[in-house]
């Protein structure tokens, strides 16, 4: 019960750390917080070496740091994925991994990821929305524009999730794009 104890009060303070890093603007201190993060991040693995959320935000971190580093994101993603192959959390993971491949602008790989997410969830809203951007990458407007509309359909089915409202004007751009 101890080391559940520690763990959960070490990822909590990482969660925080991590999102200090997101809304810092300036580059150097960004990186000093992102080195002390990895760090930190990386011990906790030592520790508990079979704890997914770990796993998850250090491939978080890998793959949206200043210099990303998408290979260890991979790795750390994919065990994730594998760490969380019995829970709801599955489908996140999988998203997780389709937003890597398309910061990766692999964009065909990242389909596929996102298609499964969708396909694991009953929160469907942001991989449709994720799917259609990807679909809009490859050129694809009418795959885009189905994608886009089945995303709209869940989001407004998920308002208690309360996606911001960056999400639902990206969305409108994205159809207004594709149906042109």
């Amino acid at each position: 019960m101890k080391n559940k104890n520690l763990n959960i009060l070490l990822f909590g303070v990482s969660w925080a750390l991590y999102h200090l890093i997101q809304n810092t603007r300036k580059i150097e201190t960004k990186k000093i917080l992102e080195n002390i993060l990895e760090q930190e991040l990386l011990a906790l693995l030592d520790i508990f070496p079979k704890e997914k959320s770990t796993c998850h935000l250090l491939g978080l971190l890998y793959c949206y740091k200043t210099l990303p580093k998408y290979h260890e994101s991979e790795r750390y993603l994919k065990q994730a994925l594998k760490l969380s192959r019995q829970n709801k959390d599955h489908a996140r993971m999988l998203n997780c991994l389709g937003n890597l491949y398309y910061e990766m602008k692999n964009y065909n790989k990242g389909q596929i990821f996102y298609q499964q997410a969708s396909d694991k969830t009953k929160y469907k809203g942001l991989p449709f929305l994720n799917l259609a951007l990807t679909y809009e990458k490859l050129g694809d407007k009418k795959q885009a524009l189905i994608a886009a509309k089945k995303a709209e359909k869940y989001l407004k089915q998920e308002k208690s999730l309360r996606h911001s409202p960056t999400t639902n004007e990206e969305l409108g751009r994205l159809i207004r794009r594709c149906s042109r």
